[in-house]
């Protein structure tokens, strides 16, 4: 049993590292906007148990800060998040990582990405709710540093 969750952690190795980020706002029909730069920073907890993310943003004009913590997801085969914000908020996740797919679910926003063949880029786009309906918020593309 410990060793199956070992691996399922060892799957996020794919992130480690730092990467550079272009992030495109998009309109609610999906229209491009603003483009921003972030640099996205993963990184083992000395334990092991836990990957660690930092961003450092810059998104049409604010520099944001936020932190999440990726872990298993006892309760099915995935992964369980939380971000923290520079504002105090959190905000909730449950991500899974299939192939070259990796794809998280909140109750207010979700992500569709997937991986390059050699791993080295993230493209995906972000979505939000609005009440019922899920309209664009932003694309973004991760490009690992060398």
């Amino acid at each position: 049993m410990q060793n199956a969750k070992q691996e399922r952690l060892r799957l996020l190795d794919v992130f480690v590292g730092t990467w550079d980020t272009t992030i495109t706002l998009l309109d609610q029909d999906g229209t491009e906007g603003a483009i921003s730069k972030a640099t996205d920073t993963y990184g083992w907890m000395a334990n092991g148990h836990f990957l660690l993310h930092d961003v450092d943003a810059e998104i049409d004009g604010q520099h944001i800060l936020s932190m999440e913590v990726i872990a298993l997801d006892d309760s099915g085969p995935g992964y369980a998040t939380r971000s923290y914000d520079a504002d105090g908020s959190t905000s909730d996740f449950i991500a899974e990582l299939s192939g070259e797919q990796w794809c998280i679910t909140g109750s207010h926003q979700r992500f569709d990405g997937s991986f390059s063949a050699d791993r080295d880029t993230l493209t995906g786009r972000w979505e939000q709710r609005d009440g019922s309906e899920w309209h664009p918020l932003m694309t973004v593309r991760l490009i690992r540093r060398s």
